[in-house]
C-alpha cells in the first residue's frame, strides 16, 4: 500500500511495508490518480534550525521513525542535514519535538482588542486625531504608536484633494479667453 506525504509541493510515496521513500516525478502537473499523487517538484532553499515549525519537526521525527535516512528526510522536508540530525538527537535524548522559542520577541503594546477599537473608531469618524483615539484605549500609549498601528492598517492622515481644483473665477476667465480666440 502506498501513502503520499505531501509537503511544500513535493510528493514522496512511501511504501509502508518496506519503509522506503521514492522521489516524485519532475515537472509533472498536479494530478491525482488512485492512491498516488504527482505534484510539481519545487526547489527549496534549506531552512535553519530556529526557523522550522513544529509541524516540520514532527515530520522529521515521523520520517526517522518510519526508517528514512537523513538524506531522504532532508530532501523531503527541505531542511539541512544538520537540522535533521539536531531534531532527531533532541527527540532521542529528551523526546522533545517542539521549539522552546515560541514566546520570544518584544510584546506588542496594543492588544488585538485595542486595534479593533481603533479601526472601528477610524472607520466611523475618519477625522479623529491620534490623541483623541488614544483616549478610547484601555491602556493609553504614545500617539506615534497609534499612528503606526493605523498606518499598518492602511489608514493614512492625508487630507483629501479639494475639488474642483480651479476656482470659479479662474473657470470664467478660461472660458472668456477661449471665446476670444
Amino acid at each position: 500500500m502506498k501513502v503520499a506525504l505531501i509537503y511544500l509541493g513535493q510528493t514522496i510515496l512511501q511504501n509502508q511495508s518496506i519503509g522506503r521513500l521514492s522521489k516524485p516525478i519532475k515537472n509533472e502537473p498536479i494530478t491525482t490518480t488512485g492512491n498516488s499523487y504527482v505534484i510539481r517538484k519545487r526547489y527549496l532553499k534549506f531552512i535553519r534550525m530556529t526557523d522550522i515549525l513544529n509541524f516540520q519537526r514532527g515530520q522529521i521525527v515521523g520520517a526517522c521513525i518510519v526508517g528514512a535516512s537523513i538524506t531522504k528526510t532532508t530532501e523531503m522536508c527541505g531542511v539541512s542535514r544538520s537540522t535533521v540530525s539536531k531534531v532527531i538527537t533532541a527527540f532521542e535524548k529528551e523526546e522533545k519535538i517542539s521549539s522552546l522559542k515560541q514566546n520570544s520577541g518584544r510584546k506588542p503594546k496594543l492588544s488585538d482588542m485595542d486595534r479593533q477599537t481603533l479601526m472601528r473608531i477610524v472607520t466611523k469618524d475618519h477625522k479623529s486625531t491620534a490623541p483623541k483615539l488614544n483616549d478610547h484605549l484601555e491602556n493609553p500609549v504614545s500617539t506615534k504608536a497609534v499612528r503606526w498601528v493605523l498606518h499598518k492598517a492602511r489608514f493614512h492622515g492625508w487630507a483629501a484633494i479639494r475639488k474642483p481644483l480651479l476656482a470659479k473665477t479662474n473657470i470664467a476667465k478660461c472660458l472668456e479667453w477661449s471665446k476670444n480666440l
